[in-house]
């Protein structure tokens, strides 16, 4: 459902609501069990264990959205908005490092797992608007706060993949013949796996906290070239 008001030829509201379903990926859903020793003792590494869940169910997500728009000129744009998502069956990636299998202690575990709910509220603004002629700037940041239910006895839990704050910037001058623009993308902290407790969340950097990323771009083209640079850190 989608209301759109406009207030003028320059000012616009909107808001909508919609209902998705998100099915398990159907290598989850397959009872296997997975075993790796071949690692086991090197630098501290354990033996690894992942299990299938074929009890996985598909999580529900009710959104609710309102969007503010102002036009500015011939082509700049002001916006801000609003989002609130409430979830259910969430799926998240479960791991901990003292899992016992056929009687032996400490195999590092992994397996898709559903939390009962989540609730997502998020704050997004934009911008973009011609500075001088043929020199325009854009920028965007998003805020996001998560919560969940209790998952595996824990209450301090945010969603798995949220990102708590994200901005992107560039600057861009462009002519008929040249054409070039510096950017930068920040993204925050974020949580990937779950694990029994605090000290067992990993990301994908295996065991290590999540550190925000940073990514400065740099474009530059024109009749007979064409070149782009990127440079990450975290």
């Amino acid at each position: 459902v989608n209301l759109r008001h406009n207030f003028s030829d320059s000012f616009n509201v909107t808001f909508a609501y919609s209902k998705s379903l998100a099915r398990p990926d159907y290598f989850d859903l397959v009872p296997y069990e997975y075993f790796n020793s071949e690692n086991e003792g090197i630098d501290g590494e354990r033996a690894e264990v992942e299990i299938g869940n074929p009890n996985l169910e598909a999580t529900v997500s009710n959104n609710l959205d309102i969007m503010a728009e102002k036009y500015v000129g011939n082509t700049g744009i002001i916006s801000g908005g609003l989002f609130y998502k409430s979830l259910d069956n969430w799926i998240y990636t479960y791991n901990t490092n003292t899992y016992t299998y056929n009687g032996f202690n400490n195999y590092e575990f992994t397996q898709k797992r559903n939390g009962k709910s989540a609730s997502v509220f998020g704050v997004e603004l934009a911008i973009q608007k011609e500075l001088i002629d043929n020199l325009n700037v854009a920028a965007n940041y998003t805020f996001t706060d998560s919560e969940t239910d209790s998952v595996d006895g824990r209450n301090d839990v945010p969603l798995a993949g949220a990102v708590e704050n994200m901005y992107n910037v560039s600057l861009a001058y462009e002519t008929d013949k040249f054409f070039v623009r510096a950017s930068y993308n920040y993204a925050g902290e974020q949580l990937d796996e779950l694990g029994g407790a605090t000290w067992e969340d990993i990301s994908e950097n295996k065991g290590l906290p999540r550190r925000p990323l940073g990514k400065i771009g740099i474009t530059v083209s024109g009749a007979n070239f064409d070149i782009t640079a990127h440079i990450s850190k975290a």
